[in-house]
C-alpha cells in the first residue's frame, strides 16, 4: 500500500512510518506543516525535510500553517498526495481523541483513509519501542511547565526514568505537548538499510522501473478486484464504461509522446517485442530492402536476421567519425528500399541517435523524400529525453509501459500513422469482439491488430504512472535521472581498472584492456555484499556491445525517479571497494 505521512520529525511520526515500512508498504510523501522556512511546531529547518525525503525516495508536501483557513489547506496538501498514489495518511497520535477525530475529518475530505499505527497503545509501550529500534531523538522544544534543561537531552533509558521520577503525572511520551523530539537521521537511515528490501538498491531501470509510480499497485489490485472485465466482450454498462476508459488512455498516450490524434493511432500490444515483430514482418516481403542502425536491441536484430534469411535486404548505418553522416546514408538507398529502422536510444548506453547524426533534419527529409516509412526502437526513448513523435519525423514508434514510464510489464505501444498501419499485415489472427461476423480480421484500427483479450490490469497501471508522470513534470523526472547518472559517471570514471561511457541515465562500466576484472563476479559481489541490483553481460544487444567494442559487456546502472544522491554516494564507494577484492 502506497501511504503519505503526516511528519513532524518527532519520533513519534517517525515510529509510525517504520512501523508501516516494516510491514511492507510503501511511503510516496510526506505531509509537513510550515512557518516561514521552518516547520511550525518543531521550528526544523527545511533542509531536515529534504534529507528525510532522500532517505525514503518520497516527496515533500508542504503545509503553510499561516494560512487563514489550516483545515482546508491540509486537506489541499492530502488532496495531493492522493494525486500521486497515496490511499492513506498515517499520523503519529497515541491517545488524544480530538487529535484523531481531527484528522479522520481533514482525510474524509480529501477522500483518503486516516490511519493510526499509534493508536491506544501505552506511552510507554511507544517510547520503549522507540528506544529497541534505535531511534536516536533528541528533545528540542519543551512545555513552559517543563524545566528548559531538558532541551538538548537525547530520548534513552536515563531520560525517561529521571523525567518520570520528576513528572510522574505527565506523558513519557510528551503525548500532550511536554516535550518535542527531533530524530537523528543517520540513526534512521541505518534502521531503514536493516530492513529487508529496504536496503537494496536497485539501479536496473533500463530493464524495468523499479519501484513503479506511487499507486500503480493499488489501482492494479482495486482493478482486479472491481472492474476486471473484457473489453469488446461485455454488454453492459461496466464493460462500456471500462471500454471509454481505455480510448481516454490511447489518447492520453499519444498526447505524452506529442504523436497529431488525427494523424496517428495508439495500437495495444503485449510486449515491445511483438510490437517490433508486427511492424516489420507486416511490412517487409523478399525482395524488400531496409536500412538500420548498428545498435539494434535483439528484440530487433534477430528478427532482421529472419527476414534476411527469406529473401528481404539489409543495410545498417554505421558511424563514422563519431557521427551518422546523411552522405553515408545516401549510398545505402536503393529503389526497392521500404522501410528505415532506427533505435532511438540504444539498450546499454543510453545514446540518443537524434543527437549523433549530423542532420536531422535532412536525414528525414530524405527519408520522407523517397517515400521510406520511418520506424523507431522508442523503448528507451521514453521520459529518458524530451521529444515529440511528429516533430522526430516517426511513421512508427515503439514503446513500453515498464521502461521509462513506471507502470507494468505486458502492455506495448505500436504508435503508427494510420495510412501506415493500415499497410501492414497483422502477426497473429483470430477474435478481436468486433466486426464478428467476419471470417478474416477487421481492416479497422485499431482491432486489426488487438487479436485476443488486451492487458487491461497493464493498461490501468499505465494510466496511474502517467498521472504521476505529469504531476513530477516530464522535464523533472528527465532532469533527476540525467543528473544522478552523471553524478555516477564522475564518481568512477577514474577507478583503476576500469572504464566508464554512458549518455542520460545510464552508466555502463567496463574492464579496462588492461585489467583483469571480471565484470560478472564484481557483480555478484555488489549483489551478494552490498545489495546492490543491476545487470551485467551484453545487455540484450550484442550489435551495440560490437560498436562501442565493449563486447563481451559489462555492468549497466540505469537510473530511476526513485533513485537518490546518497545511493549514488554509496554505489561509489561500494564499486571502489568491490574492485579491490576482485
Amino acid at each position: 500500500m502506497d501511504f503519505v505521512a503526516s511528519f513532524s520529525g518527532g519520533k513519534d511520526s517517525t515510529l509510525s512510518i517504520i512501523d508501516m515500512v516494516k510491514k511492507g508498504h510503501r511511503l510516496v510523501a510526506i505531509l509537513v506543516a510550515i512557518q516561514g522556512k521552518s516547520s511550525w511546531v518543531h521550528q526544523i529547518d527545511k533542509s531536515y525535510f529534504d534529507r528525510f525525503a532522500d532517505i525514503f525516495a518520497c516527496q515533500i508536501i508542504y503545509i503553510d500553517s499561516s494560512k487563514d483557513d489550516y483545515d482546508s489547506e491540509f486537506v489541499r496538501g492530502l488532496t495531493e498526495a492522493k494525486s500521486i498514489g497515496a490511499d492513506v495518511c498515517i499520523f503519529g497520535d497515541i491517545n488524544i481523541l480530538d487529535h484523531v477525530r481531527w484528522n479522520e475529518s481533514v482525510s474524509n475530505k480529501a477522500g483518503i483513509i486516516a490511519y493510526h499505527p499509534l493508536l491506544n497503545r501505552t506511552s510507554r509501550s511507544v517510547v520503549s519501542e522507540i528506544l529497541e529500534l534505535g531511534i536516536k531523538s533528541s528533545i528540542i522544544k519543551v512545555r513552559k511547565d517543563i524545566d528548559k534543561i531538558y532541551i538538548g537531552s537525547n530520548i534513552d533509558k536515563d531520560f525517561i526514568g529521571e523525567f518520570s521520577s520528576r513528572y510522574p503525572d505527565f506523558d513519557i511520551c510528551g503525548e500532550k505537548g511536554e516535550y518535542h523530539t527531533r530524530v537523528d537521521l543517520d540513526s534512521l537511515e541505518d534502521i531503514i538499510s536493516k530492513i529487508p528490501c529496504g536496503g537494496d538498491l536497485y539501479f536496473d531501470n533500463a530493464s524495468t522501473c523499479f519501484p513503479k509510480a506511487p499507486g500503480v499497485a493499488g489501482i492494479c489490485s482495486r482493478f482486479i478486484s472491481d472492474r476486471s472485465y473484457s473489453i469488446n466482450r461485455g454488454t453492459f454498462r461496466g464493460a462500456y464504461d471500462l471500454s471509454s476508459d481505455i480510448i481516454d488512455h490511447r489518447e492520453d498516450v499519444l498526447d505524452l509522446f506529442g504523436a497529431d490524434k488525427k494523424s496517428y493511432e495508439c495500437v495495444f500490444t503485449n510486449s515491445a517485442t511483438i510490437s517490433i515483430n508486427t511492424i516489420l514482418f507486416g511490412s517487409l516481403k523478399r525482395g524488400d530492402h531496409i536500412i538500420l542502425d548498428d545498435k539494434l536491441h535483439n528484440s530487433t536484430w534477430r528478427v532482421v536476421n529472419k527476414l534476411r534469411a527469406d529473401g528481404v535486404e539489409v543495410d545498417y548505418w554505421k558511424m563514422k567519425d563519431s557521427k551518422y553522416r546523411i552522405d553515408d546514408f545516401r549510398t545505402l538507398l536503393r529503389e526497392n528500399t521500404r522501410m528505415v529502422f532506427l533505435t532511438m536510444v540504444d539498450n546499454i548506453a543510453g545514446a540518443y541517435i537524434v543527437d549523433d547524426i549530423d542532420d536531422y533534419g535532412a536525414f528525414v527529409s530524405l527519408v520522407r523524400g523517397n517515400n521510406i516509412v520511418y520506424a523507431g526502437d522508442g523503448v528507451q526513448l521514453a521520459i529518458e529525453r524530451e521529444f515529440s513523435v511528429d516533430e522526430l519525423g516517426l511513421d512508427i514508434f515503439v514503446a513500453t509501459s515498464h521502461i521509462g514510464m513506471m507502470a507494468t510489464e505486458g502492455l506495448s505501444y505500436l504508435i503508427g500513422k494510420k495510412e501506415v498501419l493500415e499497410s501492414i499485415e497483422p502477426l497473429f489472427y483470430g477474435g478481436t469482439g468486433s466486426q464478428s461476423n467476419l471470417e478474416t480480421m477487421p481492416e479497422t484500427l485499431p482491432d486489426k491488430f488487438e487479436v485476443g483479450s488486451i492487458n487491461t490490469t497493464a493498461i490501468f497501471s499505465a494510466i496511474r504512472s502517467i498521472s504521476y508522470i505529469r504531476s513530477r513534470g516530464v522535464a523533472s523526472i528527465i532532469e533527476k535521472k540525467h543528473r544522478l547518472a552523471e553524478h555516477l559517471r564522475q564518481g568512477i570514471k577514474n577507478i583503476y581498472g576500469v572504464r566508464v561511457i554512458g549518455d542520460g541515465s545510464f552508466c555502463l562500466v567496463l574492464a579496462d584492456n588492461d585489467s583483469n576484472i571480471d565484470m560478472s563476479a564484481l557483480m555478484f559481489m555488489l549483489d551478494y555484499q552490498y545489495n546492490i541490483k543491476a545487470r551485467v553481460g551484453v545487455q540484450c544487444s550484442k550489435m551495440a556491445n560490437d560498436h562501442y567494442e565493449s563486447y563481451p559487456g559489462g555492468i549497466r546502472f540505469s537510473m530511476g525517479y526513485f533513485n537518490t544522491d546518497r545511493q549514488v554516494d554509496y554505489l561509489i564507494e561500494s564499486i571502489k571497494s568491490a574492485i579491490k577484492s576482485c
